[in-house]
């Protein structure tokens, strides 16, 4: 029987850019430079940049969803605490030789307008899922740290294997 990783998180650990636990192992592209890394009980790694104001998590979960569950019915299942969506970026794309689906939205969360980033990727039985959320609403005349910030994320995703 699976088990979700939100149960192995304690037992997961980061080490440079390769992620370990019972459930679920993978290597990232890069590390997310200028930001550090937080604890948050959702993702099994997460990163705030204080200066870009930006947040990016990595998260996996194996044996509940990762057959039969379509890509874009797993974007939503990121959406659904925001309201007031305006999609702006949908680009289905091959990671790690699967499948893999981005979404970029503007959506309100607790009222607050937020620019969010999402990839993902069913592979052997696991979901992951990416996500990069800032302030910033549009791409033309964003601040240099969040723009610096954005293009890291997509380097980290797209360095991404599972081990």
């Amino acid at each position: 029987m699976g088990m979700t990783c939100l149960g192995c998180k304690s037992q997961g650990q980061l080490k440079g850019v390769v992620y370990r636990s019972n459930e679920v192992q993978f290597e990232l592209g890069a590390r997310m430079p200028g930001a550090r890394q937080i604890h948050s009980d959702d993702a099994l790694v997460t990163w705030q940049n204080d200066v870009a104001g930006t947040t990016v998590a990595v998260n996996a979960r194996c044996g509940l969803d990762g057959d039969d569950v379509p890509l874009e019915a797993l974007i939503h299942h990121l959406l659904i605490q925001f309201t007031d969506r305006e999609e702006v970026v949908r680009r289905p794309f091959i990671l790690d030789d699967r499948a893999a689906l981005r979404v970029d939205e503007m959506a309100n969360l607790d009222g607050v307008r937020r620019y969010l980033s999402m990839i993902v990727l069913k592979k052997d039985g696991c979901v992951y899922d990416f996500i990069h959320i800032d302030g910033q609403l549009a791409f033309d005349g964003i601040a240099p740290e969040v723009e610096t910030s954005r293009r890291n994320f997509l380097l980290m995703v797209e360095g991404f294997h599972t081990l």
